[in-house]
């Protein structure tokens, strides 16, 4: 790709809303709200995997500028996250010892898991050379994904026929949104498609590969939903390995001209995903600690809440982007 996808752009930052609404419960509470939240919400966060391993693939040589905009942030927010969440949720001193650990290893509990993990694979990724040893590391790491949702999405079946084993995992694990169970599956597979995947524009190929990973997502949802009393926690599903790649791959080969440079949307997109939560912290402490019984709370389908954190947070990212622009305007 000679020019930058503009469409790539617009569709992360569109990726990045639905990370909201995930974390704002919007149509969590009504029958269907599964459907939408697991087989569109939660495209987002492998997607931005492929993304990342695939574009890092074509730029190596630039990667010192891709670990430090992913470290400064992950070091910056993860002990604030980390913090906050202490303060409005009352945990004691073990969450905080629990959280440091996971955070060395690039996994703490809150959306700053996503950089640490893809740092930490990127790092790796940029270690291995030969397309072997990357094939290898792909089929442990997709062994690897099979067994992190067989703790999670399918830990229902665990449950109904290997009860012990379920336990064993879950003493073990807390999650599989990790290096480990998830992160370095997507991002290689993104790394290898840039690398060596030579014929890129296979579109009917692609959309027959994306209409039956997407039938097979559906149906994969049908019964998770079946069995949802049993799941605690059903972000990624086998369908992905799949559907997430052609996804990427189909955006990526269209080509759309703007007349506006559209990273604004991309850097939109990062600001977005890093910062939300803190504005939904805000309202909670707003609602919880100063008894502020905002409407947006009320209702099943949170969406005025919903849209009341994606407005704010929008609102913060450009007015912080229009001053770096300005800043960087006035060093030239």
């Amino acid at each position: 790709m000679k020019q930058r996808n503009c469409l790539l752009d617009i569709f992360k930052l569109l990726l990045s809303f639905f990370v909201v609404f995930i974390h704002t419960g919007l149509l969590s509470y009504v029958s269907y709200g599964i459907f939408i939240k697991d087989i569109v919400f939660r495209l987002a966060v492998p997607f931005f995997f492929v993304c990342s391993g695939y574009y890092f693939s074509k730029n190596e040589s630039k990667s010192k500028k891709y670990f430090k905009k992913l470290i400064i942030p992950y070091v910056i927010l993860s002990p604030i996250y980390t913090l906050v969440s202490k303060f409005l949720f009352n945990y004691n001193f073990s969450f905080i010892k629990s959280e440091f650990v996971r955070f060395i290893f690039g996994c703490p509990q809150n959306i700053m898991w996503y950089s640490g993990t893809l740092f930490l694979t990127l790092v790796i990724l940029k270690k291995i050379k030969l397309k072997k040893v990357l094939i290898s590391s792909i089929l442990i790491s997709l062994i690897l994904y099979v067994i992190g949702l067989s703790f999670t999405t399918y830990n229902w079946i665990l449950i109904l026929h290997y009860p012990k084993l379920s336990s064993f995992f879950s003493k073990i694990f807390l999650s599989n949104r990790n290096i480990l169970f998830v992160g370095f599956l997507f991002t290689s597979i993104g790394y290898y498609m840039g690398k060596y995947l030579k014929n890129t524009k296979d579109t009917q190929k692609q959309i027959v590969a994306l209409i039956i990973s997407f039938i097979f997502l559906v149906l994969e949802v049908c019964i998770v939903k079946s069995h949802i009393d049993l799941v605690i926690e059903h972000d990624f599903y086998f369908s992905h390995i799949v559907l997430i790649p052609t996804l990427f791959l189909i955006i990526s080969n269209i080509s759309i001209d703007f007349k506006y440079d559209t990273r604004i949307f991309r850097d939109l997109s990062s600001f977005v995903y890093y910062f939300h939560f803190l504005i939904i912290y805000l309202f909670i402490y707003l609602n919880d600690y100063k008894n502020i019984k905002s409407e947006f709370f009320q209702g099943v389908h949170y969406l005025k809440f919903s849209f009341a954190v994606l407005l704010f947070t929008l609102a913060i990212g450009i007015l912080l982007l229009g001053v770096r622009k300005r800043r960087l305007k006035c060093k030239q």
